[in-house]
């Protein structure tokens, strides 16, 4: 280490605000899906013990992780609205996005997420 230089971690400890933003949109998320699906889908138990439990929602065989940021990532957010630019009349508009040396993301619209898990249920595939 150069001399003079100082290392330092740094944990982000998200405020009670911020956790109860984050659970009232895992909230909605579960009552869409409970409306697209006509099923009840709720909150998954999230902490036991100060450790997690697992995925947010889950609607099988999805795991389903809510985030709810102040801003995106401007590159997924402008490579989705050309997507949905570019999408003939019909289509459902998909934006695959990868960084370097990570797995590839798929990004579609919301509402179109939960029609395609509808109609996939639907056809029992």
């Amino acid at each position: 280490m150069p001399r003079g230089s100082v290392t330092r971690t740094y944990r982000f400890s998200m405020g009670k605000s911020q956790r109860d933003k984050g659970h009232r949109f895992e909230r909605q998320v579960a009552a869409d899906a409970t409306d697209a699906l006509g099923e009840k889908v709720q909150r998954t138990i999230q902490f036991r013990g100060g450790q997690s439990e697992g995925s947010d929602v889950v609607v099988e065989p999805f795991a389903i992780e809510c985030k709810h940021y102040k801003k995106l990532g401007g590159l997924i957010n402008r490579a989705y609205e050309q997507a949905k630019r570019d999408a003939k009349d019909g289509f459902i508009p998909v934006c695959i996005c990868k960084g370097d040396r990570q797995e590839p993301l798929v990004t579609m619209g919301y509402r179109d997420f939960w029609e395609l898990i509808k109609e996939w249920r639907e056809r029992g595939e």
